[in-house]
């Protein structure tokens, strides 16, 4: 089904048929909204059926990274080391809860949690500890918008 299709149906069933009440900008939106309730549903009920998993290789000393632009929450973040993520056993990386990042020391070493933060732009972000002080591969398999 298309969603010029849908759009008939819903007009159909508003008893709407030529739109007049029910305006295509009005039920385009109200369509957004069914998708995104639909979406929430979904994920609250199976929070591995809308799941992406973008990989990235971490930088030494440095300590903040990039969410993506479409990230809603997290399902599971893991390390690996470098080209070894098909055989190798991943080490979990557990997020923070507020008391443990205020308690942060400067640490190097292999990223064991994880918390979130932002940019001066606003951006969303994801920042380790420790700070990795090698490169390793990261890999965030996350629910989107």
């Amino acid at each position: 089904m298309d969603l010029g299709t849908l759009k008939t149906l819903c007009w159909d069933w508003l008893d709407d048929p030529n739109g007049s009440y029910f305006t295509d900008a009005v039920l385009q939106i109200r369509l957004n909204l069914a998708h995104r309730e639909l979406q929430k549903r979904l994920i609250s009920a199976n929070k591995e059926y809308y799941l992406k998993c973008q990989k990235t290789n971490t930088v030494a000393g440095q300590q903040s990274y990039l969410l993506p632009s479409t990230f809603l929450q997290v399902i599971r973040f893991e390390w690996y080391e470098v080209g070894t993520s098909a055989t190798a056993m991943p080490n979990k990386i557990e997020q923070m809860t507020p008391n443990q990042r205020d308690l942060l020391t400067s640490r190097s070493g292999d990223p064991q949690s994880y918390t979130f933060g932002k940019t001066l732009n606003l951006e969303a972000t994801v920042l380790f500890w420790p700070i990795p002080d090698r490169v390793i591969e990261v890999h965030l398999e996350y629910s989107y918008q």
